[in-house]
This record gives C-alpha cells, structure tokens and sequence, in this order.
C-alpha cells in the first residue's frame, strides 16, 4: 500500500540554492574545481539531474592540504 506524497512547498531560497552550482571550500574561499570538472547530482524520485557539485581532484586536495598547513602550523608551534 502507497501513502500519500506529503504536501508541502520548499522555499524560495532553498530552490535558489539547490539550482546553482557548488564549488569547493579551500581554506576561507569558495573555489571551482581545478579541472572544471562536476558532478551531476539527481533527484532520485524524478529521475532529474537537481545542480551540480565541483569535482576535486588531487590539484584540489593538495591545494587544500597546503591551506591547513599554512594555518595550523603557527597553531602547532
């Protein structure tokens, strides 16, 4: 037996978003992937691809990896 499907609306700036693309976080700056590459993410019950994610690849890592160190190497002395 199916139950019904919830009625519900999803605000506007949970749409806004959902609908643009998400780069990566490096240290304090919100960064698009060094390759370019994304990912598409989908919505499992309609099939639709929702936004789409940066990839990171082993540039991002490293560029991040570097980013901790800078800054918790005063920190660790």
């Amino acid at each position: 037996m199916n139950a019904p499907a919830p009625n519900f609306s999803i605000p506007a700036s949970v749409t806004s978003f959902i609908d643009g693309s998400h780069p990566l976080l490096i240290g304090d700056k919100w960064v698009p992937a060094a390759s370019g590459e994304t990912l598409e993410i989908i919505n499992p019950a309609t099939g639709k691809v929702m936004t789409r994610a940066a990839m990171a690849g082993v540039e991002d890592v490293d560029a991040a990896v570097l980013e901790l160190l800078e800054h918790a190497a005063p920190a660790i002395g």
